[in-house]
């Protein structure tokens, strides 16, 4: 078969004889390819980890004054912060390899204007992140808004962009590259490598396991079950100035767009007292911080079937609680 040069020059193929690290020279799509796929899997690396060393914190470094949602792990967050390093640390390392034996061979030049810009942009990003970082830090300082927790998350974010941005910078700069030794990259490779690891290991602090988390889930549906039935209550409550019988009292009020819903029970216990009565599979007992959450912490309950006991206020009248002394 006859070498077509045309072909050679669109990286279609090589010539007999030549490497494909040798034809890479005319490919400068390919470099182009490689640099942004090992920067997207960079990035989903960094935010993997950072995700789940908030976590982290979140957990073991509780803020009361950040409110429930801040303060609570967000097992979200965690899972993927997994998957992110599960995924992209592979990818990362592979495609990272490839680019470094392309420019220990000359396929890619040092001065390759896809290799400056590309490493520049990634410079660009960690810069800006390590100095908004460090804004952020100083304005809760100087708001007098500082705690350990949040303290520790600047640090977070700090490390994983000055990491990122000593390293590329490193890269960009060290000379020579063609026919350099792998021993630098070696080391850095296996250390950043053996700290991923360790991430990853102790994210299983904070994420559950596949079962845990179908079990949470199956009962935050019946929670929410729950929640939707008291509030039909206390609106029939309200429009009647008396607690229903039934559930079916409250499908049949023409106003009320009430469904039952799951295996959620209603009993009236007293004139303004009843209990909602549901199936859980795991206890949350002991698990809320009431501080954190007053809301949900109403809600605790432990595995199996329990009764949430509810009170209402004094009867209605004509549809508004009636006024409260004051006393003078």
């Amino acid at each position: 078969m006859a070498y077509d040069n045309t072909q050679h020059e669109q990286g279609s193929m090589a010539p007999h004889g030549a490497s494909v690290v040798g034809s890479e020279r005319k490919n400068p799509a390919l470099h182009f390819f490689l640099y942004l796929v090992w920067f997207l899997s960079l990035g989903f690396v960094a935010s993997g980890v950072g995700a789940i060393l908030f976590q982290i914190i979140n957990k073991y470094f509780p803020d009361v004054l950040s409110g429930a949602y801040n303060a609570l792990v967000s097992q979200t967050a965690a899972v993927y912060g997994v998957a992110s390093l599960l995924v992209a640390v592979p990818v990362y390392f592979i495609i990272g390899h490839l680019i470094q034996s392309y420019l220990r061979s000359g396929a890619i030049d040092a001065s390759s204007r896809v290799r400056k810009w590309l490493t520049y942009v990634i410079l660009f990003i960690a810069a800006g992140t390590i100095i908004g970082d460090l804004i952020a830090l100083l304005v809760n300082i100087l708001n007098g808004d500082i705690v350990w927790r949040f303290a520790l998350k600047a640090l977070v974010v700090l490390v994983i962009a000055g990491a990122v941005f000593g390293y590329y910078l490193w890269e960009i700069r060290r000379l020579p590259v063609v026919g350099a030794g792998k021993r630098e990259h070696r080391l850095i490779g296996g250390s950043a490598l053996g700290l991923l690891i360790v991430v990853f290991a102790a994210a299983f602090l904070v994420v559950d396991s596949p079962m845990v988390a179908r079990d949470k889930r199956a009962d935050e549906q019946t929670l929410s079950w729950v929640e939707q039935t008291n509030s039909a209550v206390q609106s029939f409550y309200s429009r009647h100035d008396a607690l229903p019988g039934t559930l079916a009292d409250i499908k049949n009020d023409p106003l009320s767009y009430f469904v039952t819903q799951g295996s959620v029970t209603y009993a009236k216990t007293a004139s303004t007292s009843y209990q909602l009565c549901a199936d859980f599979v795991r206890s949350t007992q002991g698990t809320i911080n009431p501080q954190m959450d007053p809301y949900g912490w109403t809600w605790e309950h432990p595995a199996g079937q329990y009764c949430f006991d509810r009170t209402l206020e004094q009867p209605a009248v004509n549809g508004k609680l009636p006024a409260v002394p004051v006393a003078r």
